[in-house]
């Protein structure tokens, strides 16, 4: 039984010490909070709350509103569309919410988070990448959760129209995608036709079958650790944009990441030094773009190599 104790706010395995299980039921970090006086359960509901804010079963106006569903009713998860039968989110969509939600610790007023609310959902309505708005929708709830501890109101609703909407209008632009297909696929074969025949030669010798974890499809091991941390850190990228270099020759440079304008050439094989030499000449020709160049030898700390490139670029955008 003693393995089936959960943390009654995150859902984490409960905390204990010599065999003594928080007597709350907490986790290692929400018993550290209850013991620093950071958190409180209300004596009413028993609902634990950041100390000094007004538990929700106490909201004059949240109790004249309508009864809430009965929980044995099946709705879906807003985020993932698998079946949950309480709440907004599946168990597994609602406790990464939470995660968000504890990490924003930092914000300091309401105002502050109702900025940061809606620059994130104009962020989400612009990205072209699912896997990343999804993230990004269970970010947004935990600021409309953050907004309730600083001023009575049902935010999460608001949220949760807007997540709904966002997604939907996420899902469809890819069916759009999806259906435009055929098309791309034609686009691609005369995109081949205008670039030099070797470059052509091995796209058609090194498709791109290795899955990332964001969906991409690449055409290495190494690709997929760049794709793999990039999504990680949650920077918007796409894979091989078609860019046309001032030669006048077309290229399909590894990554691009749109929010810093940043091409990212990774150059996998050494026995391709001339090459290789000679694009990244082309490349830095066009003073309209920024470009990052990663060598073979650096393959076995790719993941870090690609935070250290998106951090300067972060602190470079800042100033």
């Amino acid at each position: 039984m003693s393995e089936d104790l959960k943390c009654p706010i995150c859902g984490k395995p409960t905390a204990h010490i010599y065999g003594n299980y928080n007597k709350y039921g907490l986790c290692v970090e929400h018993s550290k909070q209850e013991k620093a006086g950071e958190i409180e359960q209300c004596p009413d509901c028993g609902k634990w709350n950041k100390k000094g804010t007004v538990c929700t079963c106490q909201n004059p106006w949240n109790k004249n509103k309508e009864e809430p569903k009965n929980n044995s009713e099946e709705t879906t998860c807003i985020i993932c569309g698998a079946k949950t039968k309480k709440g907004y989110f599946c168990k597994d969509c609602y406790y990464e919410m939470l995660e968000y939600y504890d990490e924003l610790d930092y914000l300091n007023s309401f105002y502050e988070t109702k900025e940061y609310y809606y620059n994130l959902k104009n962020n989400i309505f612009w990205v072209n990448n699912l896997e990343y708005a999804k993230e990004a929708c269970k970010k947004l709830f935990a600021l409309a959760k953050t907004m309730g501890d600083y001023k009575n109101g049902n935010f999460e609703e608001t949220a949760a129209k807007d997540i709904t909407y966002l997604l939907n209008k996420k899902l469809e632009f890819f069916n759009k995608k999806n259906a435009e297909n055929e098309e791309k696929n034609i686009q691609e074969h005369d995109d081949l036709q205008n670039v030099s025949e070797e470059i052509a030669d091995y796209r058609r010798v090194y498709p791109a079958t290795v899955h990332c974890n964001d969906g991409h499809y690449v055409r290495s091991s190494n690709e997929k650790t760049i794709d793999d941390q990039l999504y990680k850190m949650r920077v918007f990228h796409e894979y091989e944009k078609r860019y046309k270099a001032l030669d006048g020759n077309i290229y399909f440079p590894d990554f691009y990441l749109p929010d810093y304008d940043l091409f990212i050439e990774y150059f996998g094989v050494e026995k391709n030094k001339d090459k290789n030499d000679h694009k990244k000449e082309i490349f830095l020709q066009d003073k309209s773009h920024n470009f990052e160049f990663i060598n073979n030898n650096k393959q076995g700390i790719l993941d870090e190599v690609i935070e250290d490139i998106v951090e300067e670029y972060k602190r470079k955008k800042q100033k």
